[in-house]
């Protein structure tokens, strides 16, 4: 469930429908403050200023604006702060909290609310008598499809079960402790459905309302659908040898197509090919282990096979043109680990998004409305984190100094595996760093008997190179209170630096006629677990912290996946990485996706950054694992 674009699609500039966006980001979920080693050996005051780009305009006058960058004005929030300093992100006409306008008392303020929303593990739990059993085929055409015609699993024991008509207000909404899960009804045979085919809208089941005019049924007066219209409980027993092997190493996959499920249920009560609901993920977010487990070489996140499974997914949050979706994980009536994932919906003609069905709370439940107000606030902070920003905003050379001078005395391990083969470590291409360089060489140039026009352009390059940086030390994070990890045994982030090319082929294609998203986050996970594996030998796969998904990948393409260590502490060791398409048009590689993952540090080691991006990267993910530990 990845953007679309049309079949033929090259990649070029000129053939490419949809260009680069500005998402939301990423989290992760460390304890903070991270454990200190030392003593930090610099302070400075921390300054307040706060600036608002208020650049969430929906005019249509900009229709010459692409797609893709329109979708920064997705990222909306109905649901009221709690903290004042705070602005919300708005659907339309209201400012947007950007990173080059966080300041020490915004970042304050953003981390005391997490801690305020989060004090229970909230989830929606509906009781047996409020679910009724349906057929997978009707309910999760896409999740069917997948599983029994593309993997092979065998479906038969597989049972769904959705909010009965009625249920209304009468499902309990409890926290993590609370959940008690009732048992699996004897499962419901599915039939056979050929390949390609859907079910017709409205035939989803008996208690879902919807209507066969395109638009969601159970629409209240408030212009909106309830989300128990289309919650959706999976119920998976334990599986037979073959099957359990490739249902959980894929488990990324089955989020993706199940969360998709869900958003056509809601929208036009089952997945069918139209105009006005069509629907590309652009974002996994915020993946967080409860229950530790000693599996490692796994993508399971801490899932036994041999255990039963009940997934419940249902919306949580709706924008103007987006949804999000809260995914909970239980085995043995314990919350494993819970996920959101954000989808955006696109006219399939137009290729511009489109307003999507409201999601309301008919009978103002408020502990939904504590899951809701939380996943407003993670599409705050995640909008923090879109990887424009985090790729274009530079450091200034004070800060890059600090963390320098910080880690100077730090005995560094040199690892030597297959690095000279690299021409550089660099995750992103920095053409803004080269325009600074070249600008203060101008400026110096221009200094000693560079002509007039000569000193103005470097002037004016330098002003622009100054407009792009981004203070952090001092001015979000107070030196005073920072300290940084290191290890028993310390690295080098660069020398975890792996690159590889792949071969994406057509079988992997999604509805969309591109790269199905999930198989893009299975080969991110493999191509993660050969950078750890340098380093830990039992890697277990901790935290999804994010996935942006920025470009389609057409099929029978070539990606390359590349990828380090950005960020460590006591925990977790967090790796990023960047999956770029070849364009053979233009001889030249463009970025599709971002990976965020940690794994736990269950070595004691350490990563210690050196260049410009490592620092950046470093300090981003410090903040980002503060804001949403």
């Amino acid at each position: 469930m990845i953007p679309l674009v049309k079949e033929k699609h090259t990649g070029s500039a000129s053939s490419r429908l949809l260009s680069d966006p500005q998402f939301g980001a990423q989290n992760s979920h460390t304890d903070f403050p991270p454990t200190p080693t030392r003593a930090n050996p610099h302070s400075s005051s921390s300054s307040s200023s706060s600036s608002s780009n208020n650049n969430n305009s929906n005019n249509s006058k900009k229709n010459e604006r692409t797609f893709m960058q329109k979708l920064k004005v997705l990222t909306n929030s109905n649901v009221a702060t709690v903290l004042s300093p705070l602005r919300r992100m708005a659907t339309s006409g209201k400012t947007t909290l950007k990173l080059d306008s966080l300041n020490n008392e915004m970042f304050k303020a953003l981390r005391e609310k997490t801690l305020s929303l989060r004090k229970e593990k909230l989830h929606v739990h509906l009781s047996g008598n409020n679910l009724n059993v349906t057929p997978i085929e009707k309910s999760c055409p896409l999740t069917f499809f997948m599983l029994k015609h593309k993997y092979k699993i065998d479906t038969q024991s597989i049972q769904i079960k959705v909010a009965s008509r009625g249920s209304g207000g009468e499902g309990n909404i409890v926290s993590g402790g609370d959940a008690s899960l009732t048992g699996s009804e004897p499962p419901h045979g599915d039939s056979n459905h050929g390949e390609g085919a859907t079910p017709k809208v409205g035939e989803t089941s008996a208690d879902v309302n919807c209507a066969v005019s395109g638009v969601s049924g159970g629409v209240g007066a408030s212009g909106g659908a309830n989300f128990l219209n289309s919650f959706i409980q999976f119920n998976i027993p334990v599986l037979n040898e073959f099957d359990r092997a490739y249902f959980y190493k894929h488990i990324i996959e089955i989020i993706d197509t199940l969360a998709a499920d869900v958003v056509y249920r809601h929208s036009i009560g089952g997945y069918k090919k139209n105009d006005k609901h069509n629907f590309v993920t652009v974002l996994f977010n915020n993946l967080k282990v409860y229950e530790k487990s000693q599996l490692h070489h796994e993508f399971c996140f801490s899932l036994y096979e041999q255990k039963p499974l009940t997934i419940n997914c249902y919306l949580v949050h709706s924008g103007n043109t987006s949804y999000i979706l809260k995914l909970d994980f239980f085995q043995e009536d314990k919350l494993i680990f819970d996920i959101y994932t954000t989808f955006v919906n696109i006219n399939s003609l137009t290729f511009k998004p489109q307003e999507v069905v409201p999601v309301v709370n008919s009978h103002q439940n408020e502990k939904y409305e504590q899951v809701s107000l939380f996943a407003a606030h993670l599409k705050d902070v995640q909008n923090l984190f879109n990887h424009k920003d985090v790729k274009n905003k530079f450091l200034r050379q004070e800060d890059v100094n600090f963390m320098l001078d910080y880690f100077k005395n730090t005995p560094v391990e040199k690892k030597t595996h297959e690095q000279n083969e690299y021409r550089t470590t660099d995750i992103f291409e920095y053409a803004h760093v080269q325009a600074k360089s070249a600008a203060s060489g101008a400026v110096a140039a221009s200094g000693v008997g560079a002509g007039v026009g000569a000193g103005a352009n470097a002037a004016s390059a330098a002003a622009g190179a100054g407009a792009n940086a981004l203070p952090i030390l001092g001015h979000i994070l107070d030196t005073n209170d920072v300290a940084f990890y290191t290890g028993k045994n310390n690295f080098y982030c660069k020398d975890s630096y792996v690159e590889s090319k792949n071969f994406i082929s057509s079988e992997f294609k999604n509805i969309h006629n591109v790269t199905f998203g999930g198989y893009l986050a299975y080969l991110s996970f493999c191509h993660a677990m050969t950078i750890i594996k340098h380093y830990v030998a039992r890697p277990v796969l901790i935290e999804l912290n994010e996935i942006q998904y920025i470009l389609p990948v057409p099929c029978n393409s070539i990606v390359s996946f590349r990828g380090k260590v950005v960020y460590c502490d006591a925990d977790k060791i967090q790796i990023k990485i960047a999956a770029y398409c070849f364009d053979l048009k233009k001889n030249a590689y463009y970025l599709t996706t971002i990976f965020d993952m940690s794994f736990e540090n269950n070595s004691a080691i350490s990563f210690i950054p050196q260049s410009e991006e490592e620092v950046k990267l470093y300090l981003l993910s410090y903040i980002r694992s503060q804001l949403l530990p």
